[in-house]
This record gives C-alpha cells, sequence and structure tokens, in this order.
C-alpha cells in the first residue's frame, strides 16, 4: 500500500524542501486526532539515521537522509503538535516527504529530536526564521567556517525549531543544530533566534553525537538498551579497559554534565548498572574515564 501511494521511488535532493513547506500537509493529516493543533516543533534528522528509531520501517526504507546547508532543504521533516482536549493535554504528529514534487505526510510519533531545551506544548509563531535563513546563519559564522575545515566529514545530525524554555538559551523560538561527524571527534551546537529573520546564530563545540539503534559502543565499551526507557542502563567495560577505578559522566546534547558517578575496584570484562532514573527523555552521552582511557558513548532516554 505505501509503495503504490509513493511509487516505491527513494527520495533524493531533487523532492527536498524547507521546513515551512511540508506544515499545510502535516497540519491537515494530525487533524484526524486533533481538532485544533498547534505547531510546537519541527525536526528533521539531516545527514544520518541519528534517531531513525521513530520512523516506520516502510517510510524508512525509503528514505535518503539529506540535509543541504546552501538551501535549508532536507528529504523529510517532521513536525510535532500539541492541544489541550477536555483539560487533557494531546499529542501528535506527523513525518512529511516529497515525492516527484508531491508531498506526502504520514502521522507518527516523535521524540524529541533532538533533546532539547524547549516547551513541546508551547506553540509556535505563526511566522517563523525558514530552515534555509537559519542554514545560511550558521554557515556563515566564523566557528562553523573553522569547525568544518577541522571536520571536512562533519555532517548535519540533527535540526530542530521550537519555543526554548529559556534555561540554556533564551527563551523563544529558537533553531537548534548538531554538526559532526563522529563520536569521539567534537560536535558543534548551533542555535539560532528563529522569532523573525533577523536572529543572529551562535555555535559551540561539545562532544560527539552519533546513535546506533539497540546498542552504542566505542572502544570496545557499550551501553544498552538503546534507547534506554527504564531507569538503569547497562555499561558494559572490556577486560581490555580494565582499571582499578573509573568516572562515568553522562551529558546532555549541549555537553552539560548532568550526572557524575565514581565507581572503585571494578576489573574489565562486566556489566555495570547505571542508575539513569532522574534523567528527562532525550539525547546523551555517556563519558567514561579511567587512568588510560577516555571514551564517550551516545545514548537515547526514552521509548524507542
Amino acid at each position: 500500500m505505501l509503495c503504490a501511494m509513493v511509487l516505491c521511488l527513494p527520495l533524493n535532493a531533487q523532492n527536498s524542501f524547507r521546513a515551512s513547506q511540508g506544515q499545510a500537509p502535516s497540519t491537515t493529516t494530525v487533524k484526524a486526532a486533533l481538532p485544533s493543533p498547534k505547531l510546537t516543533s519541527i525536526a528533521t534528522l539531516g545527514d544520518t539515521t541519528f534517531f531513525s528509531s521513530f520512523i516506520p520501517a516502510g517510510i524508512k526504507g525509503l528514505l535518503q537522509f539529506s540535509f543541504d546547508p546552501s538551501s535549508g532543504n532536507a528529504t523529510f521533516w517532521g513536525y510535532r503538535y500539541h492541544e489541550s482536549i477536555g483539560g487533557k493535554d494531546s499529542t501528535a504528529a506527523a513525518v512529511v516527504l516529497r515525492i516527484v514534487g508531491i508531498f506526502q505526510a504520514f502521522q507518527t510519533a516523535l521524540p524529541d529530536i533532538p533533546s532539547l531545551p524547549v516547551s513541546l506544548s508551547e506553540e509556535l509563531p505563526s511566522t517563523y526564521m525558514d530552515s534555509d535563513t537559519m542554514a545560511k546563519r550558521i554557515v556563515a559564522t566564523s566557528v562553523y567556517k573553522s569547525y568544518i575545515t577541522q571536520h571536512p566529514k562533519a555532517k548535519w545530525q540533527a535540526i530542530a525549531l521550537g519555543m526554548s524554555d529559556g534555561s540554556q538559551i533564551p527563551s523563544g523560538p529558537a533553531w537548534i543544530a548538531t554538526i559532526g561527524d563522529q563520536v569521539t571527534n567534537p560536535s558543534l551546537q548551533c542555535f539560532v533566534p528563529a522569532g523573525d529573520n533577523s536572529g543572529t546564530a551562535v555555535c559551540i563545540e561539545s562532544a560527539g553525537m552519533d546513535v546506533q539503534d539497540g546498542e552504542s559502543q566505542s572502544n570496545g565499551v557499550s551501553v544498552f538498551p538503546n534507547p534506554a526507557n527504564g531507569s538503569t542502563l547497562i555499561l558494559r567495560i572490556p577486560l581490555s579497559m580494565y582499571s582499578g577505578s573509573c568516572h562515568v559522566e553522562i551529558l546532555n546534547a549541549l555537553g552539560q554534565c548532568v550526572s557524575t558517578t565514581d565507581y572503585a575496584s571494578i576489573g574489565g570484562g562486566v556489566d555495570v548498572q547505571q542508575d539513569i532514573h532522574s534523567l528527562a527523555d532525550g539525547a546523551y552521552f555517556l563519558r567514561l574515564r579511567t587512568s588510560s582511557n577516555n571514551v564517550v558513548i551516545p545514548f537515547i532516554r526514552g521509548q524507542h
């Protein structure tokens, strides 16, 4: 059925589009669940499969993940909506593709993409900075130019628009983009106020980001399950990483430390239970430090 609808054609750059262009078909689709949907966030995965576990398999098989920073176009965008019905908060979301010039919207569940300091119940303004202007603002910064020179293979891994809660970046609508190549290298976090087209981009380097479904690992160290929807994350330390003690930090998507734990008398070849019950849903990094190693591993807290 899905193949017949979209002609089984893989998406490519010619079918990419700006964030605002998919809003109308996404709104029409979620009205089946929410009578008067209010748009609260827009996101895409850029050039990687970051967070791709939320995409239905039939749609995921058609996607060629791509974001063009010269045009601000992506091969798909996800739109999250919110509405209070009978005093109860309700949400719905849709993924929008464009196949041979025709927009197709599919209602689906969306996680926080990425882990953002935004309110998912606060409506975006009726007009906002579109993705093409956002991308131009970011690539024009000296920090971005320097980072790309040092990391020429870096890709735009996740791009999202939402209403900032004011905790980590100024309140109001804001674009947040993550750019990087692999978890062992720094990634770039860029923020652009999006209330109009005059926002100025700010970019900073933080820990890297590249998430695999089910299990993430680096240098033989692994964490699972990933995504983790319980209160515990399993940290597997190989024999080659034997150390009398280790220090574990959990960082949020902005590279800020939100939890620290010190373990003593832990040998290699063991599984360690890391408490994550206090973490909000979103993307994180576990950084393991011993006397001879420093490993960063990404994971997702929340439903698969």
